[in-house]
């Protein structure tokens, strides 16, 4: 079974972290500018990570939908493996994934292209287990002739399976960031309205 994304652990744990409701009429006065400024900073992060993680979601669905209509090229695996990376999450423990790596190479038109991307989005999200990794992997050895899929108008642009990986977690933790950014612009907004004493 592949891992939950990163992102939503990342946006999660800031969630919990950030941004605790503060109900008074007044705020200290050298600790005002800090605050209002630390909201702007805030916010801007949030909505910058937002919108990040919410178009690269869009854009892993729209490239699976239009891969089916793709055309295929025979491509030769000229390595192949397993990598491990370590994400840090919110609360600072580490996460190790197994990620298939692996490169082919396939020519179109008499030029000769070389890709390292199996499923949009696998590459982000890996597995937990390092033999499910390694199964995945199994399905392209070296020397193994297999198609893959490349887009019509940027052949340097292939995938050697349909469908994608995570964009739907990663649309949902835009969402969730979005909001983190604008309940910071209200902090920020609300705090400088109090009165600084």
């Amino acid at each position: 079974m592949r891992t939950p994304n990163v992102q939503i652990f990342f946006v999660g744990g800031l969630f919990a972290t950030s941004l605790r409701p503060a109900f008074a009429d007044t705020v200290n006065a050298q600790a005002k500018p800090y605050l209002v400024g630390g909201g702007w900073i805030a916010a801007i992060f949030f909505l910058a990570l937002g919108l990040f993680f919410i178009l690269r979601g869009i854009r892993y669905r729209s490239v699976a939908q239009d891969v089916a209509s793709w055309p295929t090229a025979d491509a030769t695996i000229i390595s192949s493996g397993v990598a491990a990376r370590v994400f840090r999450d919110a609360q600072g423990y580490n996460a190790k994934r197994y990620i298939p790596d692996m490169r082919y190479v396939y020519e179109i038109d008499g030029v000769r292209h070389e890709n390292e991307v199996i499923q949009m989005g696998l590459a982000d999200l890996g597995y937990m287990l390092e033999t499910q990794a390694r199964k995945h992997a199994a399905r392209y050895p070296i020397g193994a002739r297999v198609p893959v899929h490349y887009d019509p108008a940027n052949s340097t642009i292939a995938l050697l399976e349909a469908g994608q990986v995570g964009g739907t977690k990663k649309i949902v933790a835009g969402v969730l960031c979005l909001a983190l950014g604008l309940g910071a612009f209200v902090f920020a907004i609300w705090t400088a309205g109090l009165d600084a004493r």
